[in-house]
């Protein structure tokens, strides 16, 4: 389709616009018209009552008597046309949902140095709306409110399923996180203690502090007793009058207690233990003399030669 052919389409369907009855035209030879300078307000929008002010000059009549329509150009200019509201009153305008001017004058072209539509210039408005029209318009406005109604609705329900959606996941996110503070912390048994009524994490917290000062405390390193408990067996006098009733072995310490027949015999057994290697009689033998006998406790501690920190914890042994 060339230029030339669109242009003819276009002209034969504004043709069939204009035939229609209802839009109506007045002789522009009867209407006021004029070109505003509207750029020193510095602003594009301008309010009609503005407009009219502007335009008020260029006509015989008050603005309040003329029914005004404006065209505002690229420039920053307005074309201002007006009827008289009396004649407008007096015409006859059932079922015309519009009315112009017929045509734009020339100098009006020449002064707006552009073209410019004689149809955008409408006469039927404010106080002279065709009632179809205002129907029309107040059926699109409720439509207009019923459909941002219902958008407001299908937001606010998207928002709360939205919402709902998050505050489920956050519940299970919640219920994972203390089955798992549970399973961590053990709550059937709460590690044998007492339910202090905690919550679960603050629990978790203090049996991790509880472990960690436990494995901070300085707890002896175990050895093996057997050699020295062997060797404080093996150094019992056999030819003695004496009785061995056990054999402790502590941190830094060998303990022998037993029963002699007499204090000569407490000496042979204290003798007999002055010869173990790297131990030494801390102060004597201690003995009480009894009906049955003398009984006597040795204590025997690492000489200079052994630190008393390789010495076993505890180990109990005995020989009669």
């Amino acid at each position: 389709m060339t230029h030339a052919t669109a242009l003819a389409d276009a002209t034969a369907a504004r043709d069939a616009i204009l035939r229609d009855p209802r839009l109506g035209a007045v002789a522009a030879a009867d209407c006021y018209w004029a070109v505003l300078d509207a750029r020193p307000l510095g602003r594009t929008r301008i309010a009609p009552a503005e407009r009219g002010y502007l335009f008020e000059p260029f006509i015989p009549l008050p603005i309040e008597e003329v029914q005004a329509a404006y065209l505002p150009l690229a420039d920053g200019r307005v074309v201002a046309c007006g009827f008289e509201r009396a004649r407008l009153d007096a015409m006859a305008r059932d079922g015309l949902l519009s009315l112009s001017p017929d045509h734009v004058p020339d100098f009006v072209l020449r002064e707006a140095g552009c073209a410019v539509d004689p149809m955008s210039f409408d006469f039927l408005s404010e106080d002279f709306e065709p009632v179809e029209v205002r129907r029309v318009r107040r059926r699109w406005a409720v439509s207009a409110a019923v459909l941002l109604a219902l958008v407001g609705v299908v937001a606010t329900v998207g928002v709360w399923r939205r919402g709902d959606a998050y505050a489920r996941a956050a519940q299970a996110v919640d219920e994972r996180r203390d089955e798992l503070l549970r399973a961590a912390y053990r709550a059937e048994g709460g590690g044998g203690r007492a339910d202090s009524g905690l919550p679960l994490d603050l629990k978790l917290v203090a049996e991790l502090r509880r472990l960690r000062q436990t494995r901070a405390s300085d707890a002896p390193v175990l050895v093996d007793a057997a050699p020295v408990l062997a060797a404080a067996v093996a150094a019992w006098p056999a030819e003695v009058e004496a009785r061995c009733d056990g054999v402790v072995v502590r941190e830094g310490a060998v303990v022998v207690r037993g029963v002699a027949k007499d204090a000569d015999a407490v000496a042979q057994v204290e003798d007999a233990y002055r010869a173990i290697p790297g131990w030494a009689i801390d102060g004597g033998a201690q003995f009480t003399a009894t009906e049955r006998g003398a009984n006597f406790t040795l204590t025997l501690r690492p000489d200079s030669g052994v630190k008393a920190s390789d010495a076993p914890r505890e180990r109990q042994g005995g020989r009669s």
